[in-house]
């Protein structure tokens, strides 16, 4: 396993105006990817789950 940094775009959908650039760091083993709620509210996206 390791970890990787990347740079990707959120966006609520494929055709939307609204996004963000994230940094991120991956784990190879990793199954979920945690985006902070402030950064998703910015663009109009409801968190699912809080942590």
């Amino acid at each position: 396993m390791g970890l990787t940094k990347v740079k990707l775009m959120v966006k609520p959908t494929r055709e939307d105006k609204k996004n963000i650039n994230i940094n991120f760091l991956v784990d190879s083993g990793a199954v979920y990817i945690l985006v902070p709620a402030k950064e998703l509210k910015k663009i109009g996206i409801k968190p699912y789950k809080t942590v």
